[in-house]
């Protein structure tokens, strides 16, 4: 824009009694705040805020134009937490932005805001934050407590705190206890991880390490030492790329009874399919020993109390 444009600009909304501010070649690009608008109609759209006066409220749609739902007519909008616009759309606050396929990145949920995700059909897992910096965990694979008991009892549950240390670094400390039935020969056991994670909402890579101590005098078959490392890239608002790599430098070889100098290495990558309450990942899981790859399926529906 000229000089001479923007100078005119200024001159036609003072005119009609807009307030104007001194612009000059050091302002900042405008950035509207991202909000979500509900008409009279019942139509949820997004845009960014152009004016929220109390007769009216205007909103513009990236790149669908105007729509202004008028107060008195029952429309609204509210700002949207966490969204931001990029690339001429709406990006909203990933909910998901905890978690991978099954390993959890050092960000934390907000207080009140949780998730039920069904992993491989079977196995059920809530999580929930107490507090900013607080998470619960509880799940289990309901179909196994269909085995006789105590064989099926089984359930798994954790705790994990964390804090935001600079911006786009994270720090994260969780436990995990795994109980199995008994029939599994390997009854569980606990499990203690630490994570970092850098990076913003909609990419980031985090990586843990930690250690599991079985419950039982039986030796953990796969070590007793665990690193993890994960990503993922968000490519457009509704679709993220993923990778996760658990790697277990103490377990034995798979290809012989006797310990092997060559760690486990379980790599999934896969992609996100998410809305703003619900995720799909669908994935592929390569497991030691194996050359045809196991299909990984967890869907997540995200909520807030």
């Amino acid at each position: 824009m000229t000089h001479r444009t923007a100078t005119w600009l200024c001159l036609c909304a003072g005119a009609i009694g807009i307030p104007v501010a001194a612009a000059g070649p050091e302002d900042p690009p405008d950035e509207r705040e991202p909000v979500k608008a509900a008409p009279a109609d019942d139509r949820d759209l997004q845009g960014q805020l152009v004016v929220d006066a109390p007769e009216s409220i205007s909103v513009e749609q990236l790149g669908h134009g105007w729509m202004g739902p008028a107060r008195d007519d029952g429309g609204s909008a509210g700002r949207e937490e966490g969204a931001t616009i990029q690339s001429g759309s709406v990006w909203f606050n990933d909910p998901n932005r905890t978690r991978y396929f099954v390993a959890r990145s050092a960000m934390m949920l907000h207080g009140g805001e949780g998730y039920l995700s069904q992993k491989e059909v079977a196995a059920t897992a809530i999580v929930y934050g107490l507090t900013d910096n607080i998470e619960v965990q509880i799940g289990a694979a309901f179909p196994a407590w269909l085995i006789s008991p105590p064989n099926g009892i089984h359930f798994a549950g954790g705790l994990k705190g964390g804090l935001q240390v600079v911006p786009n670094f994270h720090l994260a400390l969780e436990a995990e206890v795994l109980v199995l039935p008994a029939t599994s020969g390997f009854n569980g056991g606990g499990v203690a991880l630490g994570t970092s994670t850098i990076g913003t909402r909609d990419m980031h890579v985090s990586v843990s390490a930690g250690g599991l101590v079985p419950f039982s005098t039986s030796p953990s078959p796969v070590g007793n030492v665990i690193i993890v490392v994960s990503g993922s890239v968000r490519i457009v608002p509704n679709l993220a790329i993923m990778t996760e790599n658990w790697f277990f430098p103490a377990a034995p070889s798979p290809y012989s009874s006797s310990y092997s100098s060559e760690p486990w290495l379980f790599d999934c990558v896969g992609i996100r399919i998410m809305g703003d309450q619900w995720a799909v990942d669908i994935g592929a899981v390569h497991v030691p020993g194996t050359w045809v790859p196991l299909p990984w399926l967890d869907v997540t529906w995200n909520f807030a109390l």
